[in-house]
């Protein structure tokens, strides 16, 4: 009996081995995903292995660290211990899970001023590493990408004597002299509008093809390679205009409603064309249970272009005119141009998201596995991680040797450049790309791998678009057209049509919004169809994130400003409202007894200097306000000084603190739309009720501290001073001003409409400064100093916005 189980075991084993083993192979998993059931049921087994490893491993169904790596573990703050969850309400939440596909990540707060002191920090170790300077980004550096693709310089030599062969055309002529702007990027660095969705002149380390020359040739390449698959961009050269900003413009004069430039949609570079593209779905499927998973497609895809393929890539020359660094980005914000965020909670947040979110798809477990799993991945990731300042060398180069390109290497000390590619890849992939609906892909009738024999209809992996609703697409010259808004510039429209012809593709194309004369650079709104009226405006500000740069708007609907009400703001703002007390006065309301817990001790010592007849000092302010804002987090006073990571510093909150109601809160001043101010909300600090009833509520707690810090400080006084006079005389004083400083707190969170226009004060005094030491930093004027130029402008925005809320807080105070 036991020798016929082993003997059904063995055939069962068999039979299965036998039907799964083709399925492991690379070419037969491509062909998998193609298909509609088959791509389903890839994503469904995946997710179900995924369930039943969750399960035999006893992981929290909740825990999104139980399937993988999450952006937990790249959140620099120590979270608090996660609740304990009972058997029953496990299944629960692992029958929500599977039922969304997705875990949902816990609220992290990114906009905690402590993460981005400690990314920052973070960043300065891995400087120190790299070698890598105050002012260069810690992250990668154009020494580093110019190593990745040394192999363009052969590739302009061999194009350049391909070229001579033929008689060179008047065409050709005038697109070599005007794409000289290209190369010079090297040393000019970018202009302030020149990078976006599909910005051109984004990045400033450089057009990445070594010289003029070279670059020139890279462009013509680009011209004859979209001519040939049916494009058109005869009409556009690279330029410069009058302002010194490099962009796309116009050879000839256009007519209105002219198409000016056509790219087919076949020769952009998306996780739909690459020359991986049939095996992505299986190396991504993973990644379909990790939050904005759509946004890294596109740089897994230039990644391995430039790492696997490199020269032999049908985009080798387009990505030998990438610029080299994108410094204007956030997000790589050098040492020295770090600082210059911390008063912009609202930049500062979507900063230190990104970082963790690329760090996060850069793992091991993620990208790099991708990666691995694609033909030519594995050598490609063993040259990244052997490289040095001497391997520059691959298939791609002229060397034409069997193994891919992509050699690396910025230093001797042979560092792995995997991160830095990875890093490179996202700024341009999402500085430079235009967003395209997976159904348009999957309509379009033209998108495969240039190059191949069958090109035939869209074959967008299946696997992907079932939890990616879009796609980023680089297309190649039409990336070089720089922005402006709708009405307030832009000469030309950017659309997606479809086949005009039986046979051709779909075209990504710019179309001549008013007639255009020769030698004008092209500008296209990059949001336009994405903005739902002047209450869907984007903020100007958010565009330094995204794109590198500021948008040049003069519509106040862009002019946006985000700031925390925090404990120095809050103090600095109450010392301009508050009446004087006298130095015997502040020093009896900080010598407070631990009734009153930390909060108010750590004033003493900066209010025993008070002197008299002085205005509360801030260290004063500070300990009150410390105590107003525990009350605002609903813990008790004594708690005031314990460290959490969902608070801002020495004020923070227990652990156990409300969420709902924070001690620091972030304020938005933004302009109201016409109808909002019809609607009687037409308040231009956003949510005014919310801040208006917070700050009641902290000046509330910070009274109530002052009154009790005061009660308690006399007694003891009068005690200790029982037969002496003056010190009775004093302490009497004391009283008086104590209950003076409490009733100014009391008058104030009966009116905290005072404290709002002084707190508005106080954010426009610091806008000022900071727009002052955006100025006068290292390289603020010359190449580098994007980042910089970009923090000016959204000073001086932001100021705009603040002025206009102070000037509306004031004249109904007035009222």
């Amino acid at each position: 009996m036991e020798v016929k189980l082993a003997l059904i075991s063995a055939a069962l084993a068999a039979l299965v081995t036998a039907v799964i083993m083709p399925y492991t192979d690379p070419e037969n998993l491509a062909k998998l995903s193609q298909h509609p059931v088959a791509g389903l049921v890839l994503n469904t087994t995946a997710d179900a292995f995924y369930a039943f490893g969750t399960w035999v491993g006893g992981g929290d169904g909740d825990d999104p660290a139980a399937g993988g790596p999450s952006l937990r573990d790249y959140y620099p703050l120590t979270l608090p211990p996660r609740d304990p969850v009972s058997g029953s309400a496990r299944q629960r939440q692992q029958q929500q899970r599977r039922r969304r596909r997705r875990v949902v990540e816990p609220e992290l707060d990114w906009a905690d001023p402590r993460v981005w002191e400690a990314q920052t920090l973070q960043a300065r170790v891995a400087a120190a590493g790299a070698g890598a300077g105050e002012g260069e980004s810690p992250y990668y550096s154009a020494t580093d990408i110019d190593t990745l693709l040394g192999w363009c310089g052969d590739l302009a030599t061999k194009a350049a004597a391909t070229e001579s062969t033929t008689e060179p055309t008047t065409e050709s002529a005038a697109v070599s002299g005007s794409a000289a702007a290209l190369g010079s990027e090297s040393a000019a660095g970018a202009g302030a509008g020149a990078a976006g969705a599909a910005g051109g002149a984004a990045g400033g380390g450089g057009a990445g093809a070594g010289t003029d020359a070279a670059a020139a040739v890279h462009f013509r390449a680009l011209v004859r390679w979209l001519a040939a698959a049916g494009g058109d961009a005869s009409k556009v050269a690279p330029g410069v205009d009058g302002s010194g900003v490099r962009g796309l413009h116009t050879r000839v004069d256009v007519a209105e409603g002219e198409t000016v430039l056509s790219v087919p949609l076949s020769l952009g570079l998306s996780i739909a064309s690459f020359r991986a593209a049939r095996y992505a779905a299986a190396a991504v499927t993973g990644w379909s249970r990790q939050p904005s998973a759509d946004l890294f497609l596109d740089p897994l895809a230039l990644a391995y272009e430039a790492a696997v393929h490199g020269a032999r890539s049908p985009w080798a020359h387009y990505l030998c005119l990438l610029p080299r660094s994108f410094p204007g980005l956030p997000m790589h914000a050098g040492l020295s141009d770090a600082p210059l965020l911390a008063p912009l909670p609202g930049l500062r947040r979507l900063a230190a998201k990104r970082r963790a979110e690329v760090a996060l798809y850069g793992s091991a477990r993620l990208a790099r596995a991708a990666l691995a799993d694609m033909p030519g991945g594995r050598a490609a990731l063993l040259r990244l991680a052997t490289a040095t300042a001497n391997n520059t060398a691959g298939s791609g180069s002229s060397s034409g040797s069997g193994s891919s390109s992509g050699g690396s290497g910025s230093s001797s000390s042979g560092r792995d450049l995997w991160m830095s590619l990875w890093h490179w890849a996202y700024a341009a992939a999402k500085t430079r790309t235009v967003s395209v609906a997976a159904a348009e892909l999957r309509a379009g009738g033209g998108v495969g791998t240039p190059g191949e024999d069958k090109l035939g209809p869209i074959k967008v992996p299946v696997a992907i678009p079932e939890w990616a609703e879009d796609f980023g697409v680089m297309m190649p010259v039409l990336d070089l057209a720089n922005h402006a808004f709708l009405g307030e510039g832009a000469n030309v429209l950017y659309e997606i049509l479809p086949p005009s012809n039986p046979g051709d593709g779909w075209a990504a194309v710019l179309v001549a919004a008013r007639p255009i004369a020769a030698g004008e650079p092209l500008l296209f709104d990059y949001v336009a169809g994405a903005e739902d009226g002047p209450s869907g405006l984007t903020c100007t500000d958010r565009w330094l994130e995204e794109y590198g740069f500021m948008p040049h708007s003069s519509d106040p609907h862009r002019e946006c400003d985000t700031f925390d009400i925090s404990r120095s703001q809050l103090a600095a703002a109450l010392a301009q409202l508050l009446p004087a007390a006298s130095g015997a006065a502040a020093a009896a309301s900080a010598s407070t007894g631990d009734s009153q817990g930390a909060a108010a001790r750590a004033a003493a010592g900066a209010a025993a200097g008070a002197q008299a007849g002085s205005g509360p000092s801030e260290a004063l302010l500070a300990a009150l306000v410390d105590a107003g804002l525990a009350r605002v987090a609903h813990v008790p006073p004594s708690a005031a000084s314990w460290p959490s990571p969902n608070t801002a510093g020495g004020a923070a909150a227990a652990p156990a603190a409300d969420p709902s109601s924070p001690p620091r809160l972030e304020v938005l001043v933004r302009a109201p739309s016409a109808e909002e101010v019809e609607e009687g909300s037409g308040s231009h600090v956003r949510q005014r009720w919310v801040v208006l009833s917070w700050l009641a509520e902290a000046l509330q707690g910070a009274a109530e501290a002052a009154e009790a810090t005061e009660a308690a400080q006399v007694e003891a006084a009068q005690v200790e001073a029982a037969h002496v006079e003056a010190a009775q005389v004093e302490a009497v004083e004391a009283a008086g001003a104590g209950r003076a400083l409490a009733a100014g707190l009391r008058r104030l969170s009966d009116e905290p409409e005072e404290v709002l226009a002084a707190l508005l004060e106080v954010r426009r005094r610091e806008l000022l400064q900071l727009e002052a030491a955006a100025r006068v930093g290292p390289g603020a004027s010359g190449p580098g100093g994007e980042l910089r130029r970009g923090v000016v402008g959204v000073a001086e925005v932001a100021r705009r916005a603040v002025d206009r809320a102070l000037a509306q807080e004031r004249a109904r105070i007035a009222r």
